[in-house]
């Protein structure tokens, strides 16, 4: 099965940008406010942020285009199922024969 490489793969590339954002914020709150590099912790999470953003966009987007390609695809010919072939009726025996003339 191909979807569980992809889907694997994508859960990976959502979930970096999320980890990136964690342990940048993480980091900047362990240092003091007046600490020169707290800035930048808060700007790599903040770019972790907007990466996840392009690639929810991205995800999105092809969905969309998948929908409408699905969307506009004539759909799949339809086949007559079979009809099965009637089963020959089993012989009936001697005694089981309904006798027209005693009626």
């Amino acid at each position: 099965m191909r979807a569980a490489p992809a889907l694997r793969e994508l859960c990976h590339e959502l979930s970096q940008p999320l980890m990136a954002a964690r342990g940048s914020l993480e980091l900047a709150l362990h240092l003091r406010d007046d600490d020169p590099a707290r800035p930048g912790f808060f700007d790599d999470a903040l770019a972790a942020l907007e990466r996840m953003a392009d690639l929810t966009r991205a995800i999105r987007d092809a969905v969309e285009a998948q929908t409408a390609q699905l969307a506009a695809a004539p759909p799949p010919a339809r086949r007559r199922a079979a009809r099965p072939s009637p089963r020959p009726l089993a012989p009936q025996p001697h005694s089981a024969r309904r006798n027209p003339r005693a009626s």
